[in-house]
């Protein structure tokens, strides 16, 4: 519970092993914002003309530098509250899973909204991500519920691996590995995505049994909804 309000320069709330958000009022900016995109040519996760070899990767979150909204090694819930973050990086990063049963998110990022390497499951809640490169990227991802709304420069909604290394090699990615064998699960909410690449990008598998899709664009050639 409570309010938080934090200005960093690098993560915003950052733990070692696993975080959970139950309630209360939280506002994150770092690295300067969404305006400093860590995908953006010149500038690191924090700031213009950084060594690109400090950027974080998955496997070194503990010693490395970043400029992510919420970050945690293994696990991030959260079950309620308002959060409203502003990052340079990944507004909400875990390297292994991310679960969200409720609460209102708002995030500008300048690199994937949520990201987990290994699963991430919604539950609920409202998700807004008003800038993006990828809005949700994971290797599993499970949409049950909730209302969910995605602005995205390249996809919408990303399960990474296979052939689709566009994400991987960009300026700021998040590097990590994948089996090619993921799969995007949608059994209901509602997901509005409005992204310039593909509006659900699956380098494995998808399957929607309930619930509403509306995708906006790609922009781009060779690119789907």
């Amino acid at each position: 519970g409570g309010t938080i309000d934090i200005t960093s320069g690098e993560d915003g709330i950052q733990a070692e092993t696993n975080l959970i958000v139950n309630g209360g009022n939280i506002t994150l900016s770092t690295g300067g914002g969404s305006k400093n995109s860590s995908t953006k040519e010149g500038w690191g996760n924090w700031g213009p003309n950084m060594d690109k070899n400090t950027q974080t990767s998955s496997d070194d979150t503990e010693t490395e530098e970043s400029a992510k909204g919420i970050k945690a090694s293994q696990s991030i819930e959260i079950n309620g509250g308002t959060l409203n973050i502003d990052s340079s990086d990944d507004s909400i990063h875990s390297n292994g899973t991310i679960k969200i049963k409720d609460g209102d998110i708002d995030a500008k990022s300048g690199d994937d909204g949520i990201h987990a390497d290994e699963s991430l499951q919604i539950d609920g809640g409202d998700i807004n991500i008003t800038k993006s490169y990828e809005g949700l990227e994971s290797e599993n991802i499970t949409i049950n519920d909730g209302k969910i709304n995605v602005v995205a420069s390249d996809d919408g909604i990303n399960i990474s691996g296979g052939s689709d290394n566009s994400s991987q090699n960009r300026e700021g990615a998040n590097p990590f590995e994948s089996t090619g064998d993921g799969k995007l699960t949608i059994n209901g909410g509602q997901i509005v995505v409005d992204a310039d690449g593909d509006g659900l990008d699956a380098n494995g598998s998808i399957e929607m049994n309930d619930g509403l899709v509306i995708v906006n664009g790609p922009t781009s050639g060779g690119d789907g909804s």
